[in-house]
């Protein structure tokens, strides 16, 4: 890849930046089509992510930015105008930005879990689910479920104040759906997701107990850094069907590509 002045950007924010895959995808994608697109990772320290918002509008090569950790929630509060699904979930981890600096927001982070879930042949309508995390990551993807009329849904979170809001956000957006703060008598989930950064760092405790994760159930986790996570090591032993966090970012790029508005096969 040629960068150039006539590049367009696109900027994959976070904080850490390391683990991200997406980049790496993308990149290889518009080189083999011959677009001149790239994008970058950058890592923005927490208290400078507000200038960095505020200079991307009069970027004027930037067509749009991916938000990972820890910036979804101020992606969505500084977006012009966002998607009922982000809106419904306050966050954003896509935006797009228009030549007079408009910023259009959408979390597709559900919808690319949703994507490696069709992808191993499992329909989450009836089933009961766990996800670990209600942060965004969590939020989108127990909106997904829920959107794809998942008949149970077990949000965990150290955060309890966290964990409540997001149980009464979308138990009011879904009513056909039950939403659980601790599991009930006879819980046995068909998915769990952990959705928290828990495995990034070799000495990070498991999101769940190993000894509770139900045989044959569909495990995934989102954290990229490593093919196999502990967490995913653990479900592989319990024969579970395991979905990597590769594997959800690899289904999310197309989304991100056709959000922003680039060319993308």
């Amino acid at each position: 890849m040629v960068i150039s002045g006539t590049t367009k950007i696109i900027f994959m924010v976070g904080n850490p930046i390391d683990q991200v895959k997406s980049p790496a995808i993308m990149n290889k994608i518009f080189v083999e089509m011959a677009v001149d697109i790239a994008v970058i990772p950058i890592a923005v320290q927490p208290d400078g992510i507000d200038d960095f918002m505020k200079s991307f509008r009069h970027m004027n090569n930037a067509l749009g930015a991916i938000y990972t950790v820890p910036f979804k929630q101020k992606a969505f509060a500084e977006c012009d105008s966002v998607s009922t699904r982000a809106q419904l979930l306050e966050v954003c981890n896509v935006v797009r930005k228009d030549k007079n600096g408009t910023l259009w927001g959408d979390a597709t982070d559900g919808l690319g879990y949703l994507a490696g879930l069709e992808n191993h042949n499992m329909d989450p309508s009836g089933k009961v689910a766990t996800v670990i995390g209600a942060g965004g990551a969590g939020a989108a993807i127990a909106c997904g479920l829920a959107e794809r009329k998942a008949h149970k849904i077990l949000i965990l979170d150290v955060n309890l104040a966290r964990q409540e809001e997001l149980l009464n956000r979308l138990a009011g957006a879904f009513p056909d759906t039950i939403f659980l703060r601790q599991a009930d008598e006879g819980f046995a989930p068909d998915i769990i997701a952990n959705a928290t950064p828990l495995g990034m760092r070799p000495n990070d405790p498991l999101p769940f107990p190993a000894d509770q994760l139900p045989p044959f159930s569909f495990v995934s986790d989102v954290v990229t850094n490593m093919a196999m996570t502990p967490f995913l090591q653990a479900a592989k032993q319990r024969n579970c069907i395991i979905q990597t966090g590769a594997e959800m970012a690899a289904a999310q790029v197309e989304l991100f590509a056709n959000f922003i508005g680039t060319p993308f096969k």
